[in-house]
């Protein structure tokens, strides 16, 4: 059986079909990008535009004002994120660390691993707080503190961070059921 159609309409048909999914696939990815741009422009608002009223913060850590404008982002966000955000456990905990953090301590990380059931058989999810202490016994201070809360079932420093090779960087782990 022989083809009808002439083969100049078949490759005219063949570029119409071609540049119709290609649009319909522009048409898609467009769309995507408007839901990200959705969701990324109001979680960029509040974290660039949020802040606290002055008299919340406490009197040692109104002395740096770096440090007071760091801590009232970081009180707003953790406010705001905390009404979309799918576990409270984690939340607190991290409200816990930061609350007990003294002011000589700046903190420039902050990372969640959520418990995996390859990773850990009693669900235990970790937080890592990577940052700079200006003093060694400001550390302790901190890792006694984190000890204490009851957030934590470990609180692990590293060695080198210990013994001080790091030039005031500190990481801190810590593991919970959150």
């Amino acid at each position: 059986m022989s083809n009808i159609i002439p083969e100049h309409t078949r490759r005219e048909l063949g570029h119409w079909y071609e540049a119709r999914m290609v649009g319909s696939l522009a048409g898609m990815m467009f769309v995507l990008a408007l839901c990200f741009a959705g969701m990324i422009v109001p979680i960029y608002h509040v974290v660039a535009t949020r802040t606290v009223p002055h008299d919340a913060m406490s009197r040692e850590e109104r002395g740096d004002p770096h440090v007071v404008q760091d801590l009232q982002h970081t009180a707003a966000i953790l406010k705001d994120i905390s009404a979309n955000a799918t576990s409270t456990q984690v939340l607190a905990a991290l409200q816990a660390a930061l609350a007990v953090r003294p002011s000589g301590i700046v903190i420039t990380n902050i990372r969640y691993q959520a418990a995996s059931a390859s990773q850990s058989s009693n669900g235990e999810g970790s937080l890592v707080i990577d940052g700079y202490a200006k003093d060694r016994s400001l550390l302790d201070l901190y890792t006694a503190s984190l000890e204490r809360d009851t957030h934590f079932a470990t609180v692990t420093v590293p060695a080198r961070v210990l013994a001080g090779i790091d030039d005031g960087n500190i990481t801190i782990t810590l593991t919970g059921a959150f």
